[in-house]
């Protein structure tokens, strides 16, 4: 055994082992400034490791800690980091055994018997063009499941393989397992918009907005709006809106609260159809009764249709 000790300074300037050097400008093969063989043996029911890093307690300020830190500031100029052994990496960790075991590239695991958080994994990326905080990918056709990201809660205590997923492709996978608690949950800004509930039930919360636009400048509605839905509640005239350019699947509803009325004007080529009257292109549909209400689909590039509509909507030219 070899033991090291020494001081470590204050400043950081000293550590208990430092190793410094340069790799190769014009290497013939890859290279590798610390290099570390370590040789498994026997089949005895006991973990094996070949290094271990333990940082003792001590410490209790409020500042990170780490077991082990490793850090890259190489600026490499490979991008595909998927299979083609480019980009730069703070740690890689890979595990390509072959045999009938499971084999886990990177394993995180997190406890805390005291009142803070436990966090298994966590993905951080910043300051830079694109970010990605995590990155899932599953490659492999052939593979029996193929799922780029597995997420699930469970009442189990240990890592364990996962229970659900059977011949599953898919690039995102989330189970519950046996647990009484939401299967996705999306939120806005804290607050949930959408949700997959225990058992399957789908919640979709739909933004509704009470919009006042007039003749003079129409309420210009954008396709990232779909799914709204639009009322005139506190208008003081009719109030005008503006589909998008028709585009398959786009959706919007509209609900008369006031008796000045909606107007819903369809793009220069586009036409709008409730039942059985169509609008000519660039046509619109008009109600001022209160309650009435309309959903509008747009089922290909030229052609909106109501597929609910309550009360009379009048078609314009």
């Amino acid at each position: 055994p070899v033991s090291i000790g020494g001081e470590v300074k204050a400043d950081g300037t000293e550590s208990f082992l430092n190793v410094t050097g340069t790799l190769p400008a014009s290497p013939s093969a890859g290279v590798a400034g610390v290099k570390a063989t370590i040789t498994s043996a026997g089949t005895a029911a006991q973990s094996q490791c070949a290094a271990e890093v333990n940082l003792a307690a001590g410490y209790t300020g409020a500042k990170r800690t780490y077991a082990l830190l490793v850090n890259s500031l190489v600026a490499g100029t490979g991008v595909n980091i998927a299979g083609a052994d480019a980009g730069n990496y703070g740690a890689a960790s890979d595990s390509s055994g072959a045999g009938t075991g499971t084999n886990l590239g990177f394993s995180g695991a997190a406890t805390n018997a005291g009142a803070g958080q436990a966090i298994g994994a966590s993905g951080y990326a910043y300051a830079s063009a694109k970010t990605w905080g995590v990155l899932g990918t599953a490659a492999g056709s052939n593979a029996t499941n193929n799922i780029g990201v597995y997420a699930r809660i469970t009442s189990q205590t240990n890592l364990g393989l996962p229970t659900g997923g059977a011949s599953v492709k898919a690039a995102l996978f989330a189970d519950n397992e046996s647990v009484a608690a939401p299967i996705i949950v999306g939120a806005d800004n804290g607050t949930t918009v959408f949700s997959v509930n225990d058992g399957g039930g789908v919640n979709l919360y739909r933004e509704v907005e009470a919009n006042t636009a007039g003749s003079g400048t129409p309420n210009a509605l954008a396709a990232t709006e779909s799914f709204k839905v639009l009322t005139n509640e506190g208008a003081t005239a009719l109030n005008y809106h503006t589909l998008p350019t028709a585009a398959k699947g786009l959706t919007y509803t509209f609900v008369v609260q006031d008796t000045d009325g909606i107007r819903v004007t369809a793009g220069a080529d586009d036409t709008i159809r409730v039942a059985a009257t169509v609008t000519a292109a660039a046509g619109y549909i008009t109600s001022s009764t209160i309650g009435d209400t309309v959903t509008l689909v747009a089922i290909n590039a030229v052609e909106w249709v109501a597929v609910s509509a309550l009360g009379t909507w009048t078609a314009g030219p």
